[in-house]
């Protein structure tokens, strides 16, 4: 990804929304949320873009709210979305 200059659109609230809501062994989700957010600290160290989505209507992700879910996430792993969202931004930026 990092050599592609491709972006991550990660949404890990559409797991970790779902550990204690009952649908699904809260172990297992705590593995793949925890896999996700390792996988996401990896990806920034290794300069890929990473932007801010939501899956925003999932189940357990509210729209909007599912959004700020998102950049918590992310801000508390230490990753700035801007870099990625603004990469985003720039391929729809051709006049």
């Amino acid at each position: 990804m990092a050599q592609t200059g491709c972006v991550w659109v990660p949404t890990c609230v559409t797991v970790a929304n779902l550990i204690g809501s009952g649908k699904y062994d809260n172990g297992v989700l705590a593995g793949i949320f925890e896999g996700h957010k390792e996988a996401l600290v990896e990806a920034a160290s290794l300069g890929v873009f990473i932007a801010c989505g939501s899956d925003a209507g999932a189940v357990c992700v509210m729209q909007g709210k599912g959004t700020l879910e998102e950049l918590a996430v992310l801000d508390s792993l230490g990753i700035d979305p801007a870099r990625g969202n603004q990469r985003i931004a720039g391929t729809f930026d051709r006049g």
